[in-house]
């Protein structure tokens, strides 16, 4: 699922408000320098799973006969798919 840059954004700005608020957590940088890390980070996040997305689809286009005669579930097998190169790749959905 592809999120938009500006709901992106919106959550980073979410982030540093919760986080500037604790008086536990002191930032080592400006605010807007932090938000711009987090923006990034979850960018980068998104990027990951969509490539996870292309690699789960292109695997299963070699059972495409079996999905369109109704053997495999398509959706339920890309979930699956998907699961086991996110888990082969240490990379958390």
């Amino acid at each position: 699922m592809r999120i938009k840059d500006k709901e992106i954004e919106r959550l980073a700005t979410m982030i540093v408000q919760a986080l500037s608020t604790n008086k536990r957590i002191l930032a080592k940088c400006e605010l807007s320098r932090l938000k711009q890390e987090i923006f990034a980070i979850i960018q980068n996040n998104m990027k990951e799973e969509e490539e996870l997305e292309r690699q789960a689809e292109a695997m299963l286009q070699q059972y495409e006969a079996q999905i369109r005669s109704g053997q495999l579930d398509y959706h339920k097998m890309f979930q699956l798919t998907k699961a086991k190169l996110a888990k082969e790749k240490n990379f958390v959905l």
